[in-house]
This record gives structure tokens, sequence and C-alpha cells, in this order.
């Protein structure tokens, strides 16, 4: 991965914002008996204040699962190996508005994996999250988007 491509200047990302879609990669963390999914409270936009899985944009160059890995360190503080990410699938995810506002619409094509660590995992969250809570995988609170990757990782087992 070439690290000229890390980072992206905030005004040219808008702009490649407001006309792609952006390639991303999700991660859900899962305990063990694949009971429960840990899921993070996004303090920004779009969906801020609502639990979602971790993830963000793919890098040029960079393998799937090697972003998986990359986002699970970033957000959470957490080591996986790749080669034990859970088979997911590719939602296609569409908002009215983004982190620049309510004038860029969020369209993502994400590629998602789960991952199963212990409850008790220390979990170093980064300033994109607020908290991070195990939920159930049955409950109905969960965001619907959510709830599809949890169900189709699980299907997969």
């Amino acid at each position: 991965m070439n690290k000229e491509n890390e980072w992206i200047p905030s005004e040219i990302y808008a702009e490649y914002m407001n006309r792609l879609p952006i390639c991303c990669v999700d991660i859900l963390l899962f305990n063990p008996a694949k009971t429960k999914v840990l899921l993070c409270k996004r303090k920004n936009e779009p969906l801020k204040g609502i639990y979602f899985s971790t993830g963000g944009r793919l890098q040029k160059g960079e393998e799937l699962k090697d972003c998986a890995t990359r986002k699970a360190k970033e957000e959470l503080g957490v080591e996986i190996r790749k080669e034990q990410l859970l088979a997911g699938g590719i939602i296609s995810e569409i908002y009215p508005n983004s982190s620049f506002g309510d004038t860029i619409g969020y369209h993502a094509i994400t590629v998602y994996f789960g991952y199963s660590i212990p409850e008790n995992t220390v979990i170093d969250l980064d300033n994109q999250h607020e908290d991070s809570m195990w939920f159930d995988i049955n409950d109905q609170s969960i965001n619907s988007c959510v709830k599809e990757r949890i169900n189709t990782i699980i299907q997969n087992l």
C-alpha cells in the first residue's frame, strides 16, 4: 500500500463522495458463541448516535481482509488475524447526509466480515465512537443494516 493514499484532504474527499460511491470494509465482532455482537456508538454522520459496526474506506492497493484488520486496530484497538475472518457479504449503503453535512450524501459499497473475540477483550475506541456495547444478536433495537450483516454472517457459519 502506498503511504500517500492513506490520507485524502477533506475537500478532495468531499468531492469524491459527492460524485462516487466509496468502497468500505466493515467488521462485526462476535463473542465466541456467536450470540452477541459488539457495536459502537457513532459520533459522526451518517448515523450519528447509532450503535453500528466499525470500519471504513478501503485504501488503494489494500486487500479487503487487510483493511478489516487495519480498521479493527485503528477503531477498536483490537488485533485480529485475517485468516480467522468470517465470511460476510456486500451491501450498498445510501444515506442523505454524511460527515460533510446535508449537502453531500453518503453512498458506500461495503464489504463486511465477522470475527470472534472474548467479551472481556479491552476495547480502545478511536475518536469516531463514544461508546461500545455487546448486543444479543436478536436484539430488536439493532439497526436493520447491521442486522442484515449479522444474519448473513451467522448463516455462513
